[in-house]
């Protein structure tokens, strides 16, 4: 997220909001705070994407380096994510 944010806060100094069709979040933490987290990358989302696109979110657990990609509660709330996307784009 840093990266992103790194990458469009020239945009933001500009003016130059970005337009996606749809935006999808992907929050994997070991303790939780999902919906801290979530509810602060939407926040940063308002300044860089102001038209307020659809927002999909998936979350999932994972303590170990490597763990989210093995864990299928992630692989699936991450297809769900993907699916719900396509439906808005495809609408």
């Amino acid at each position: 997220m840093k990266a992103f944010m790194d990458r469009t806060n020239d945009r933001y100094l500009d003016k130059r909001w970005l337009t996606p069709a749809v935006v999808g979040l992907l929050v994997v933490g070991g303790q939780g705070g999902f919906t801290d987290t979530v509810a602060a990358l939407r926040r940063y989302l308002d300044f860089v994407a102001p038209s307020k696109p659809p927002v999909e979110v998936a979350v999932g657990h994972a303590d170990a380096m490597g763990e989210a990609q093995r864990s299928e509660e992630v692989s699936a709330s991450a297809r769900a994510m993907a699916a719900r996307m396509a439906a808005v784009l495809l609408r």
